[in-house]
């Protein structure tokens, strides 16, 4: 059973629940209500409130605010309003109805099932559709290009909509040559295991950085398998710099093949290598596809609908027993399936009878396990939110005299570079000067170690954290 969180209002919505905590923003399910009563449902986004009063902060979610609303695009999920309530902005977006690509892909990991190609293909296209805007022609009310770079795209900041519609959110963490804040040095934004390997160094980002992303969650989709995720950030970053792009097995079939030789020159790590845009890469995975869009979408939305098939039951049960009440009846339809009165198997299974409309290819068991919580899905992919969607954005990266530095220890550790403390392990893509330089853990038994850092090199350093005895 779902409880209903206190019901307060911010900004002119009546904020319903809150759906997740993440380290920078609160995100909630949202309704206006005008003169006439309810008018609509949203998903809110403030900056949360111990932070309100921190500069650095507000100046990035402002930075935020003045970015997104210039991206208009049907496979970008909408802005609504901006806006600044007691000293602390937030912003307004469309609700979207659907899944998230991640719950699909956990959706059809408990089936033991795939993703059948022709819907990937359409889901990939989107998504490519969607970044081939923000490069390329997203501008801003002068006409000057923003030239936005996502650096977050991830399986979970696919929304997959049961009209068929796919969207790409969370443009918390893009840069944009129109901003003006930068990120302190040694963050790392973006989920790590999909990000290309000039963004965990910390050099300049271009739109192909953005490709190599789309390939990484490509290849998955046809493997069954994160292809970067390690159990520590450390070692997914290990992985991102140096881990084999896996060959094309020989049991696909030619379809698939295809796929992965495409996947496979995404994620070239030298990124002139890759597709030169996403328009580019788009029409390598269409190719084949006598489809229009308006068909491939049909045929997305008919086995979407197939595989969730016991929540949209549920649904119009709830819906039906509404009839009686106008209101309560929109707001129901409004929130997909948040607001639902009883839900006592959040994940379901598809009914057994639907199965067969989807395609039997066994996949590779993912390492994953499957989520159960759908309701963060079905607005707004909320899952994705809370890992720095309110973060500004990386600096121009390491200067010609420097390297970059990625601590990780065997334990809790305070990790110091020469007498000046870095936080706690790990620390990832610290710009560190050319150089010996001197790294350890506070208060370790032992000494630090002495890491030579050349200009331009990556260098990876695992520390002891053994402790001494209490101080007196």
């Amino acid at each position: 059973m779902r409880g209903r969180d206190a019901v307060t209002d911010f900004g002119g919505y009546r904020l319903v629940r809150r759906m997740a905590v993440g380290g920078f923003s609160d995100i909630y399910l949202a309704q206006r209500f005008g003169k006439a009563g309810y008018e609509r449902t949203v998903v809110l986004k403030r900056l949360r409130g111990d932070l309100a009063d921190d500069e650095r902060f507000t100046e990035q979610v402002l930075e935020e605010t003045r970015i997104l609303p210039l991206l208009q695009h049907e496979n970008v999920v909408r802005t609504i309003e901006v806006g600044e309530q007691d000293g602390s902005p937030f912003m307004v977006m469309e609700f979207i109805f659907g899944p998230t690509l991640q719950q699909i892909f956990d959706r059809c990991e408990s089936e033991d099932v795939r993703v059948p190609l022709e819907h990937m293909r359409t889901i990939i296209a989107d998504v490519l559709e969607a970044l081939e805007y923000a490069h390329a022609s997203a501008a801003d009310g002068d006409g000057h290009p923003l030239k936005v770079v996502h650096r977050d795209v991830s399986p979970s900041n696919v929304m997959v909509g049961f009209d068929g519609l796919v969207r790409l959110i969370d443009f918390g963490v893009a840069k944009s040559e129109a901003q003006t804040s930068s990120t302190r040095v040694g963050m790392v934004k973006g989920r790590v295991s999909y990000m290309s390997p000039e963004q965990v160094r910390r050099t300049p980002l271009d739109a192909r950085s953005d490709i190599f992303a789309v390939g990484s969650v490509l290849l998955e989709s046809l493997s069954g398998r994160r292809l970067f995720d390690r159990p520590t950030e450390f070692e997914t970053v290990k992985a991102v710099l140096s881990h084999p792009i896996p060959r094309v097995p020989r049991y696909l079939d030619a379809e698939a093949r295809r796929l992965w030789q495409v996947a496979r020159r995404a994620l070239f790590r030298r990124r002139w290598l890759r597709y030169p845009s996403a328009r580019a890469m788009r029409e390598a995975v269409l190719l084949g596809d006598k489809r229009d869009r308006e068909e491939a979408r049909d045929d997305l939305e008919l086995w979407l609908g197939a595989v969730f098939a016991r929540e949209l039951e549920r649904r119009e049960v709830a819906l039906r027993k509404a009839l009686g009440s106008p209101t309560e009846f929109r707001i129901l339809r409004d929130s997909g399936f948040e607001l639902l009165p009883e839900v006592t198997d959040p994940l379901g299974r598809a009914q057994p009878s639907m199965l067969k409309v989807m395609d039997k290819t066994r996949s590779i068991k993912a390492l994953r396990p499957a989520r159960s919580w759908w309701a963060v899905g079905a607005v707004f992919g909320l899952a994705s939110i809370g890992l720095g969607a309110f973060l500004a954005r990386l600096d121009a990266g390491p200067s010609p005299r420097s390297g970059v530095l990625f601590v990780a220890a065997d334990g809790p550790c305070e990790v110091m570079l020469g007498e000046q403390v870095l936080g706690s392990a790990p620390i990832l893509g610290l710009e560190v000067p050319h150089g010996t330089h001197e790294v350890g853990c506070r208060n370790a038994k032992s000494g630090g170690m002495e890491v030579l850092i050349r200009e331009g090199q990556s260098r990876f350093v695992r520390l002891k954290s053994e402790r001494q005895g209490e101080e007196k």
